[in-house]
């Protein structure tokens, strides 16, 4: 069940969390009425999709805030290790029963069922942890409390890319296939569903490789997205490529732009880069 809970892949980039993280924590603050310190050490750049890890933290920081008293502060404490950076969220409430111990990630487990948990928060927390090459563990602290500790690789411990692919497809299916598909061949890819998402993915990244579908559903042309990407990107019409169910005839752009035609093979994907890259080789 987890697996269908979110389709497409995680739009990972650097993230200082000296500059990011307090507006969270004051966010929270406000909206769970709660005391939340923060203490940042060292260096703490990660490399995340945000939208994931505000999701990890809000579920910690809730889980929290539930089990302490109602005057007691929750704290979250940053601190960076060799090839880390290590995020603890930790309470003073009354701590968990050993026997419920080795079911704290399990889907549907739950002790606050009358308040309408349903069991899910956790599980998903350790799966999106994971989706950021990170890891989502319990971590006793004494006799009463719990501390979550969040670890995630620093950006410092990331492989620059040096094949950088934009993926812009607004079915979450087809999105999750083939930015899996592209990630075989090698590239590094920034999937995401709509225009604003990928303009906003072009303020800071240069790709070699631009893959557009040609309907995204929001009632735009092939035609007017390349133009907007080219002038995001000087010269980046040259690198951009159409797939599409659509005809040939149907198309505005199909004289100056590539199109590759749903559904198509890696092998075809292949060779259409290779066409529109020629000094790109495919790593199987």
């Amino acid at each position: 069940m987890l697996d269908l809970v979110r389709m497409s892949e995680p739009a990972l980039r650097p993230l200082p969390l000296d500059n990011w993280l307090p507006a969270l924590i004051e966010e929270l603050s406000v909206v769970r009425r709660r005391e939340i310190s923060l203490v940042i050490t060292g260096p703490n750049t990660v490399n995340v999709d945000p939208d994931l890890l505000r999701h990890i933290i809000t579920n910690l920081i809730t889980n929290a805030v539930q089990a302490s008293p109602y005057d007691a502060t929750v704290a979250v404490e940053v601190t960076e290790t060799a090839a880390n950076v290590e995020l603890r969220v930790v309470d003073t409430g009354p701590g968990i029963d050993e026997e419920l111990v080795g079911e704290l990630f399990l889907p549907f487990r739950t002790t606050r069922a009358s308040q309408g948990g349903t069991g899910l928060g956790l599980a998903l927390a350790r799966r999106f942890a994971a989706d950021l090459r990170g890891t989502l563990e319990f971590e006793r602290t004494g006799p009463g409390g719990t501390t979550m500790l969040l670890v995630l690789p620093s950006s410092a411990d990331v492989i620059p890319a040096t094949r950088r692919v934009l993926l812009v497809e607004d079915d979450a299916d087809v999105r999750a296939g083939l930015a899996h598909m592209l990630r075989r061949m090698g590239w590094d890819v920034f999937a995401v569903k709509s225009r604003a998402k990928a303009l906003g993915v072009l303020e800071s990244v240069d790709p070699e490789l631009v893959i557009i579908d040609h309907d995204l559903g929001d009632g735009s042309t092939s035609e007017q997205f390349v133009e907007e990407l080219d002038k995001a990107r000087r010269c980046l019409r040259s690198r951009v490529l159409i797939i599409t169910g659509s005809l040939a005839s149907q198309l505005s752009v199909h004289d100056t732009v590539p199109v590759l035609f749903k559904p198509f093979t890696r092998a075809e994907l292949d060779t259409a880069i290779q066409r529109l890259l020629p000094q790109t080789t495919d790593r199987y």
